[in-house]
This record gives structure tokens, sequence and C-alpha cells, in this order.
């Protein structure tokens, strides 16, 4: 199990790199997405967007590799910067006026600050409840 044996400098170093590689994916993808959301259309590059981050977290669960593990979270990245912009721009396509397209980007990003704020709360009640 990663993790298990270090100690924890180096668990919060490899903590720290892991979600430094996925921002930095994130944030180096995200505008070559929304270029090429622009010219291929929407749906094609969320649609493997959506594959491709799918297959990274499903790869994610087996890997026993640091150095992989910091491959997956790199992809993880690059899929998702083809998710969250290209979504937030079809959101705002669909959108018939100002206020409207205000509207639903607001509930699009407050529904994503609860999931932010509930996942805990669900995540201590199932570690509560024990192993399943």
């Amino acid at each position: 199990m990663l993790g298990a044996g270090g100690d924890a400098a180096q668990v919060s170093r490899a903590t720290g790199i892991l979600t430094g590689l996925y921002t930095l994916s994130l944030f180096l993808f995200a505008l070559m997405r929304g270029h090429l959301s622009d010219r291929f259309g929407r749906r094609s590059i969320l649609l493997i967007g959506l594959i491709g981050f799918g297959a990274t977290m499903m790869t994610f669960a087996f890997v026993e590799n640091l150095t992989a593990v910091y491959a997956e979270r790199f992809l993880s990245g690059m899929f998702a910067a083809a998710v969250t912009p290209v979504a937030l721009a079809a959101i705002g396509d669909l959108a018939t006026t100002e206020e409207a397209r205000a509207r639903r980007l607001t509930f699009v990003s407050l529904a994503g600050i609860a999931g932010f704020c509930s996942d805990p709360c669900w995540a201590s009640s199932l570690s509560a409840a024990g192993p399943m």
C-alpha cells in the first residue's frame, strides 16, 4: 500500500506533488481544450475528456508504484481540462440571456462547492460505519 511505510514528511511531499501535478496539468491543457471545443464542437471534446478521465480514475485503483501514480494524476488533470471548461462553455452557450447564463453558471459553481463541502461529512460517516 502506497504511503503505509513512509514517514509523515514523505507522505506529505508525495501528496503535495500529486496535487501540484494535477493542477499543473489542468492549467496547461485547459486553454487548449477550450480552443479545440470551439473548433471541433463541445460534445466531442467533452466525451473524450469524460472517457479519458474515467479511464484514469479506474487505473488509479490498480497502480502500486508512486511514479505511476504521478503519471496517472498528470493524465487525470489533462482529461479534466477537457471536462470542466468545456462543460461550462456548453452551459453558457445554452443560455438565451445574460441573466440566464449567470444563473446557470452560479448554480454549477454552487453545486461544486456543495460537493466539496459535503464530501468530508459523507466520508466520515462511511468510515465510522466500518468496512463494507
